[in-house]
């Protein structure tokens, strides 16, 4: 049973390394980046950065069969920002009020988005 639980943890750690950064987006006036990742099976996650230094999990986006992705786009609309990723494929987006240091939502549809933390 604990040798089941090992090889399980390992294979989850190995699953979560096989990604690679494919876009950083710096968020106006603030120090938060929104970093895409994609992973092994071509599905795409996020996660918010401050500093280089992680604040949010991960959170999966969807998928997207193709090898490019368009170059995000950022709009403003009063306090909120949205980053989104859209092309024939996916529409891969996320809203985040960065002066309360919230994100208000994003293209998953399952569950919150995570909570946007401290980096100090």
């Amino acid at each position: 049973m604990v040798r089941t639980l090992l090889l399980a943890t390992a294979l989850g750690f190995a699953a979560c390394a096989a990604q690679h950064e494919i876009s950083r987006v710096a968020l106006p006036g603030t120090d938060l980046e929104v970093v895409l990742f994609q992973d092994v099976k071509n599905m795409h996650l996020y996660q918010v950065q401050e500093g280089g230094i992680a604040v949010t999990d991960l959170r999966l986006l969807g998928p997207h069969p193709a090898e490019q992705i368009a170059p995000p786009e950022v709009r403003t609309a009063g306090p909120l920002v949205t980053v989104s990723w859209r092309d024939e494929y996916a529409n891969h987006f996320l809203t985040i009020d960065p002066l309360r240091r919230v994100i208000v939502s994003d293209s998953n549809s399952s569950g919150r988005p995570p909570e946007i933390r401290t980096s100090h």
